[in-house]
């Protein structure tokens, strides 16, 4: 009977109105097209000389990247590549040769995941290519934006506890190789809880991204700085000796002095190197924070200067 149907269909009057089997079939197929081409998914298809035979999908972001008016040209025109050893063009030879790919592709200022595999007859010969573009740009944003609300601090923008550690120990198993030093800082602002209590959270908070803020302009892009949390921060000064990492404390000390705004700030600092004070991760933050407690026990010792609300006290 199963062989019977498309003679069956072929001879249907053509004014006979179509079984529900087609009725269904054909629903099915309207509703499919409609799903695809509201995801961000385009789909091509090519032969063994590489034209495009086929191509459909979304009508909106992909098709800017995918044009859809280019069937009947090569795979090169199609991707805007003039090398065949250019990727993903290298993936559709590949694919000749009955080896599936998958890679990330930008284009137009989109992020696609790309899925190129052999396009075989019912047989299993390889007549072409078949591939497949996901827009993941937006996705790709959600998981940046997740894994950087995991590894910073929300009020300073700086790397929080756990990142730092990581970074920390990561430059340890490093330096470890290369034999290349480095310095680590740890701060404590002075007076957070009299700031606090005073002046109110909204002050204290200003005075944290204040320090923070310092602490950006003092390191290079591939060092870390990173909030502990509460008052405590610390940085991480890559290819550094003891000289630089006093350097770097010194000038953020200076700056935090020379800044107008009320109220004034000052900040408490150890510091460590590796490998002098230590090969590991807890034993440079252990000597780092020794010294911090030194210096912070020196400077209770001398007169703090008041906290104020406005500048008048200053004139």
């Amino acid at each position: 009977m199963a062989a019977e149907i498309p003679s069956a269909r072929k001879h249907r009057h053509p004014m006979a109105a179509p079984s529900s089997s087609e009725q269904t079939t054909s629903a099915a197929e309207m509703h499919l097209q409609f799903l695809v081409e509201r995801l961000p998914i385009t789909f091509w298809t090519t032969n063994r000389v590489l034209t495009v035979t086929s191509h459909w999908g979304s009508k909106s972001r992909p098709s800017k990247a995918f044009p859809a008016d280019l069937v009947g040209h090569s795979i090169q025109e199609f991707l805007g590549k003039s090398e065949a050893s250019e990727p993903p063009v290298k993936q559709h030879f590949l694919a000749l040769r009955g080896i599936a790919s998958r890679l990330e592709y930008a284009a137009h200022n989109r992020l696609y995941d790309l899925s190129i595999e052999p396009y075989r007859d019912f047989e299993g010969k390889v007549i072409g290519c078949i591939g497949m573009a996901l827009d993941i740009t937006e996705r790709r944003k959600s998981e940046e934006e997740v894994r950087y609300r995991a590894t910073h601090d929300g009020l300073t923008g700086l790397a929080n506890y756990r990142e730092f550690v990581d970074s920390l120990e990561r430059e340890v198993g490093r330096a470890g190789r290369t034999g290349q030093p480095f310095a680590l800082l740890l701060l404590d602002l002075d007076d957070l809880k009299l700031i606090n209590d005073r002046l109110g959270h909204l002050a204290g908070n200003a005075a944290l991204t204040r320090l923070a803020d310092l602490m950006k302009e003092h390191c290079r892009a591939t060092e870390i700085a990173a909030r502990f949390g509460g008052d405590e921060f610390a940085i991480l000064l890559l290819d550094a000796d003891a000289a630089r990492a006093r350097n770097v404390a010194e000038r953020i000390r200076a700056c935090l002095r020379s800044q107008p705004d009320p109220p004034r700030l000052s900040v408490s600092i150890g510091l460590s190197v590796y490998p002098g004070d230590g090969s590991s991760a807890p034993d440079l933050l252990e000597a780092a924070d020794r010294q911090l407690y030194q210096d912070k026990k020196a400077r209770s010792t001398r007169a703090c200067p008041p906290v104020e609300h406005n500048t008048q006290a200053d004139r």
